[in-house]
């Protein structure tokens, strides 16, 4: 009898959210600007893979590559390029 009870129990525990799940909408109006999103919430995250960082975006100030306080230029103007806001490094 208790192997009963408990698995009516169970499957009205299981059963019970398809039935008190409500009628859900959403209206989107395009005309209308949203919400100003802060440009430093997204950016890139520049990770130690290989020579991804070290010897490639980083050579050291002492480098014969250009660079500005040992960024590689060249890397520095493609992420201006694309308007990178911000870049993390090491992650953050």
């Amino acid at each position: 009898m208790n192997i009963i009870k408990h698995s009516l129990v169970v499957l009205g525990m299981i059963a019970a959210p398809a039935f008190a799940a409500g009628q859900v909408s959403i209206s989107i109006d395009a005309g209308k600007p949203g919400p100003v999103i802060n440009k430093n919430v997204y950016g890139q995250f520049a990770e130690n893979l290989g020579t991804g960082v070290y010897e490639g975006m980083w050579v050291g100030p002492k480098s014969n590559i250009p660079n500005t306080r040992g960024w590689r230029n060249d890397v520095v103007g493609a992420l201006k390029e694309l308007h990178v806001p911000l870049v993390r490094w090491p992650g953050g």
